[in-house]
C-alpha cells in the first residue's frame, strides 16, 4: 500500500509532464504519442505478469512478494 501511495504522489503524477517536456518542439507530438504508448504497453505487461509471479501455487515470488515491488519501483 505504501508503494502504491508513493507512486501516485511521485512518479505516477509526473510522468505525463516529463513525456511532454523531454522532446523538442518539432517532434513533441509524435514523441509524446510514442512515450504514452510505451508507458501503457509496459503498464499492461506488468499488470498481466504480476499475478503469475505472485501465484500461491506456482509463482516465483509466492513466499516473498517484495522483489516484484522493488522491480516496479
Amino acid at each position: 500500500m505504501l508503494f502504491i501511495a508513493a507512486h501516485a504522489i511521485g512518479q505516477g503524477a509526473v510522468i505525463w509532464v516529463f513525456i511532454a517536456e523531454i522532446f523538442p518542439t518539432k517532434v513533441r507530438a509524435a514523441g509524446q504519442a510514442f512515450g504514452a504508448s510505451v508507458h501503457w504497453v509496459f503498464a499492461a505487461v506488468i499488470t498481466l505478469i504480476t499475478p503469475v509471479f505472485l501465484d500461491a501455487d506456482n509463482g516465483i515470488f509466492k513466499d516473498n512478494p517484495w522483489p516484484i515491488f522493488l522491480f516496479l519501483h
